[in-house]
């Protein structure tokens, strides 16, 4: 599997709500027409200091080809930033390896 986790930050101005509602409810969906997209996950930040990113976007695909084409689709790409616009005042994306960790019941 091949991972990107991305850090996103909310327009000054917009409440943690119109955040959370605008990027689970109209940029998520348009996020999850990525094609060969394995899993899309939104982690909303409900409590932290005003310092903290307001969230975190966890996206799988196959491998790094997938992620290429995916991104490749110029015109699912231009809707995308269009809509980044509206929610982000910035972002970042870092491509990632995922360890599972195996958890051990306490004594």
């Amino acid at each position: 599997m091949f991972k990107g986790i991305s850090i996103v930050h909310r327009l000054p101005g917009t409440s943690k709500e119109e955040f959370a509602s605008f990027w689970t409810g109209t940029f998520a969906p348009l996020a999850a027409r990525l094609p060969r997209l394995r899993k899309y996950v939104v982690n909303v930040v409900t409590d932290g200091p005003d310092t903290f990113p307001d969230g975190f976007a966890e996206i799988w695909f196959d491998s790094k080809e997938d992620f290429d084409a995916a991104f490749a689709d110029s015109e699912l790409n231009r809707a995308m930033h269009a809509a980044h616009g509206k929610f982000l005042s910035d972002y970042e994306m870092y491509l990632v390896d995922e360890y599972d960790v195996p958890i051990q019941a306490a004594p």
